[in-house]
């Protein structure tokens, strides 16, 4: 089962897309945060989710979470913004290049 974790800190629209996926999104187990803290990013070690939802910032306030970034492998990140349609998509992966260019 996928895990998604959504930070809706004080959003109404990351709260409205908390309710949407919890409601139809049925084949995936789906949290959300209150706030971008130490205890929440606690928490996100713990449940290794496979894509994390939040407003653009969130993630690089939090020099701990952006340095610790590396720890989650294939993790999506979406960076969802209120005022446009735009997904800003970061993924996290580990893999050994075959070359310098590479």
């Amino acid at each position: 089962m996928k895990k998604v974790i959504v930070i809706i800190g004080k959003s109404l629209f990351a709260r409205g897309i908390f309710s949407y996926l919890s409601a139809n999104l049925l084949q995936a187990q789906v949290c959300a945060f209150d706030a971008f803290g130490p205890a929440a990013f606690r928490k996100i070690k713990e449940l290794r989710p496979d894509v994390l939802i939040l407003e653009p910032g969130q993630l690089w306030r939090n020099p701990r979470v952006r340095n610790s970034i590396r720890e989650f492998q294939n993790l999506v990140i979406l960076e969802l913004r209120p005022d446009s349609p735009e997904i800003n998509i970061i993924k996290t992966e580990s893999r050994k290049p075959a070359n310098l260019e590479e």
